[in-house]
């Protein structure tokens, strides 16, 4: 019989086999992998944690941005609802605006309303306590009030008396028998020219015939038809009179943590009475 041969790879003794068998895993990482793999998991883990800081200064910015605009549309329609609802006379139109000299620069902060609470005492005569304020709280100039003192029962000013409203506006608002209702906190707040603060409301009325025409066509020195009637309505006895009220307030809005900006809101309202000749 012949024998049969097999090929045998023989290793030369003293020598070291560096061959894998076909098939075999590796036991683990070698160190710069797994350098490298902390490294990957690091960067992840920092982009996350950035995603995750960004997604929650959004979400505040969101609700800060919400919060400010309710406020500014409750407080706008108490302003122009109590403006549409306010009595007319030729002494008091319905609603005046009211400015602070500081430093030789006007602030036109303050409106008052002429609005009772029930049927008004005298038509014609309107009284302090029938008079609704709207101005920044003093002690708060970041917030913004409606006060009325119920047990002031003096005939208001004329609303021709700018000197003496502003002396009624100071005393009103500063006034412990007042009633203070707070419309927003958030009101923003500057500096005027002594430094204190100051609300940022602005308030501007419009009267259509103005005053100074009534008053000369009262002299005889201005003709009926030449008055500035509201969308040029007039009879030969009686006339539309429009009164018109614009304001604008800045509320607070934080932008990013630490960081406050403002927005403005703006609003209006109008009333129209009769002016007979």
């Amino acid at each position: 019989m012949c024998p049969i041969k097999t090929n045998v790879n023989t290793v030369p003794a003293g020598s070291r086999s560096t061959t894998r068998p076909v098939g075999s895993l590796r036991r683990g990482l070698s160190l710069l992998e797994l350098l490298l793999a902390t490294a990957i998991m690091s960067l992840i883990a920092l982009g996350v944690s950035a995603m995750a800081g960004t997604v929650r200064i959004a979400g505040e910015y969101a609700h800060s941005r919400s919060q400010a605009v309710q406020h500014g549309r409750v407080a706008s329609n108490q302003i122009e609802q109590a403006v549409a609802h306010a009595k007319c006379c030729e002494a008091f139109p319905g609603c005046l605006a009211v400015d602070t000299y500081v430093s030789g620069v006007s602030y036109p902060d303050a409106l008052v309303v002429w609005l009772p609470e029930g049927a008004a005492a005298d038509p014609e005569a309107p009284r302090m306590n029938e008079m609704l304020l709207f101005t920044w709280h003093p002690n708060n100039p970041q917030v913004l009030v409606r006060i009325r003192n119920r047990s002031d029962s003096r005939n208001a000013p004329h609303a021709s008396n700018l000197a003496q409203w502003r002396q009624e506006v100071a005393s009103l608002r500063s006034s412990n028998a007042a009633e203070r209702i707070e419309m927003t906190t958030l009101l923003f707040a500057a500096p005027a020219g002594t430094g204190s603060d100051r609300g940022a409301v602005r308030f501007q009325v419009r009267l259509l015939p103005s005053a100074d025409e009534w008053t000369s066509y009262q002299a005889g020195s201005l003709a009926w038809e030449d008055l500035s009637w509201a969308q040029d309505i007039y009879s030969s006895r009686t006339g539309l009179r429009q009164i018109w009220c614009h304001f604008e307030m800045q509320l607070l809005v934080e932008d990013v943590p630490g960081e406050d900006s403002h927005v403005p809101f703006f609003g209006s309202a109008a009333i129209y009475t009769l002016l007979e000749k």
